[in-house]
């Protein structure tokens, strides 16, 4: 009677931290984009690059 090995579990191999980072990057940004574009008509006033600048921010 001898332990199993002992191995970290993965349950899914193939994601890793750095697929979870690249996504929860893109899900923020995504809702940056949501709220930018629920922002647009109260922006547009404001230049392109003010726009991208609020965009970056919320994204935070």
């Amino acid at each position: 009677m001898h332990a199993a090995p002992r191995q970290p579990i993965r349950l899914k191999p193939s994601i890793t931290e750095d697929t979870v980072s690249a996504s929860t990057l893109q899900m923020g940004a995504r809702r940056a984009m949501c709220t930018h574009l629920a922002a647009a008509k109260a922006d547009s006033n404001a230049t392109p690059a003010a726009q991208v600048w609020r965009l970056v921010n919320d994204a935070r």
